[in-house]
């Protein structure tokens, strides 16, 4: 008798360590992934994809394979098998299969050609960081010299209204977890993404955001919304593919010039162009959370800018969080230009304004004076940036 009860704990404990171990590599197993669910590729360019949450056994026994497409990429798995470079041979889209962990982890890969974009002014070279410096703080370049002229674009006049721009009504919604064909969609973060005003267009999905004087929806517009504060239609959105490649031109209009909401947190986030800032009238804007976060250029020669222009008023702002927040990539770098009305006299919060990942770059931030020099230093940018002084 008391042998079997022996027994009986015996089977119990054995049972109850099987399931934990079972449960453990279960969770351990979810959490498998891609670091990328979808990438855009010029044409001749190379991008790393990787593996996270593998440990070395299940790496050792990943195959990568091309879906398809392979007309328009090539592929090269790493020793490790935890990563492979991709290469854009040919303009069009392929899928890469990747399968680790008993999970099939698929990455989508657009390969586009390469856009020829305004000639950007030079950025003249900037005394390299001092090596020697404990605390990782953007340093002034000792003679600042102006980096960049900005392009002078005629202001419009706007007749005095009450309408505006809406504030961002939907930050993010879930997305879906599997994709049409049954294979799970593997995200970075959580299952949400940023929708484009209350749309069901992601913010990821526009590759071109225009601010337009002029409500003029063009005949090859794909959908119109209304994103005015009054919903009376005084402030318009379009959108176009042109180059039918599934990612959008959008175009903000509004007769006059568009008034930016007091509120304007996150209305341009997630971009990868932005024009026609000169026809944005920020003149009562109060809070510019994340409002260029995740500006992610594409992918040309030389240096990247993202120039607000000598228009872009932020005397009212009080909210300047995360403004800049994980901007430029590893790839493009990005140059920040301030403006002349680039003003923070009135500003109360301003976390992790220019905040930066592993994988995040900013070049430079060039300001017109210095009390905004001051107040970006403060904001303690990464080593690698530099804050330029332009000349008046």
């Amino acid at each position: 008798m008391k042998k079997n009860k022996l027994n009986i704990i015996f089977f119990v404990v054995l049972s109850l360590l099987v399931c934990s171990i079972t449960e453990e590599a279960s969770i351990y197993a979810k959490s498998v992934s891609l670091r990328c669910k979808a990438v855009k590729i010029v044409l001749g360019q190379t991008k790393t994809i990787e593996i996270k949450g593998a440990n070395k056994k299940q790496l050792k026994k990943a195959k990568w394979s091309v879906k398809s497409g392979k007309k328009c990429i090539k592929i090269k798995v790493s020793k490790s098998k935890a990563s492979i470079k991709v290469t854009g041979k040919k303009t069009g889209k392929a899928k890469v299969l990747c399968k680790v962990a008993g999970k099939k982890l698929v990455c989508k890969i657009t390969v586009k050609a390469v856009k020829n974009k305004p000639n950007k002014p030079a950025v003249t070279a900037t005394t390299p960081v001092n090596k020697a410096t404990p605390v990782p703080v953007a340093t002034l370049a000792p003679t600042p010299q102006a980096t960049i002229m900005p392009v002078e674009s005629e202001r419009p006049t706007h007749v005095p209204t009450e309408d505006k721009l809406m504030a961002e009504p939907a930050k993010c919604t879930e997305l879906p977890i599997m994709d049409e064909q049954g294979f799970p969609i593997e995200r970075i973060g959580d299952y949400v993404g940023y929708y484009f005003y209350g749309t069901n267009i992601l913010r990821s999905d526009i590759e071109l955001l225009t601010f337009s004087s002029k409500i003029d929806v063009p005949s090859d517009a794909i959908g119109q919304i209304d994103v005015s504060a009054k919903q009376n239609k005084s402030v318009i959105a379009w959108y176009t593919d042109v180059d039918k490649d599934d990612y959008y031109e959008m175009t903000i209009a509004q007769d006059g010039g568009v008034i930016a909401n007091e509120d304007s947190s996150y209305f341009c986030s997630e971009m990868i162009e932005i024009k026609g800032l000169e026809n944005l009238y920020t003149d009562n804007v109060k809070d510019l959370t994340r409002a260029f976060y995740e500006y992610m250029p594409g992918n040309n020669e030389g240096s990247e800018y993202l120039d607000l222009g000598d228009y872009f008023n932020t005397s009212k702002v009080e909210i300047f969080d995360e403004m800049f927040g994980r901007t430029g990539s590893i790839f493009t770098r990005v140059t920040i230009r301030l403006g002349k009305q680039f003003d923070v006299g009135n500003c109360k919060s301003a976390e992790h304004v220019f905040f930066q990942a592993l994988n995040n770059k900013i070049k430079s931030i060039i300001v017109s004076n210095q009390d905004v020099e001051t107040w970006v230093l403060s904001k303690k940018p990464w080593a690698e940036t530099t804050v330029v002084l332009e000349k008046a």
